[in-house]
C-alpha cells in the first residue's frame, strides 16, 4: 500500500487488538478506518497491551451505547470513550488521535 493511503476496514469488519501497537500514521497520512457502526466493532485487551498510535476513525450512530477508541502515544495507553453519541443522519465518521503536550 502506498504511503499516505488510509487503511480501511469495511462493514462487517471488526478490529480486535489483543496485543501490539498499530502505527496508523500521522494526521491524514494513514488513517485506520473502521466503517462498521456497531459499538463493539472495536475491541482491545483491557491490560493496555494493544492500541492504535495515530488516527483511528470509527463509524458511529445515534445510540445509547458507548464507543471505545483504544488509543495511545509514546508507549502510554490512553483510551477514549464517546458516551451515548447524539448524531444526526444515519451514521457519521469521527476521527480521534492523541497528542502528548509536554
Amino acid at each position: 500500500m502506498p504511503a499516505g493511503q488510509p487503511i480501511t476496514l469495511n462493514i462487517p469488519a471488526i478490529l480486535s487488538i489483543t496485543s501490539g501497537i498499530i502505527q496508523s500514521g500521522q494526521g491524514n497520512n494513514g488513517i485506520l478506518r473502521v466503517a462498521n457502526t456497531a459499538f463493539d466493532a472495536v475491541t482491545f485487551a483491557t491490560t493496555g497491551s494493544g492500541y492504535v498510535d495515530g488516527p483511528l476513525q470509527r463509524g458511529i450512530v445515534n445510540s445509547n451505547q458507548s464507543y471505545l477508541f483504544p488509543l495511545g502515544k509514546g508507549g502510554q495507553f490512553l483510551p477514549l470513550m464517546l458516551q451515548k453519541p447524539n448524531v444526526s443522519g444515519m451514521n457519521c465518521l469521527t476521527k480521534q488521535e492523541l497528542f502528548l503536550v509536554r
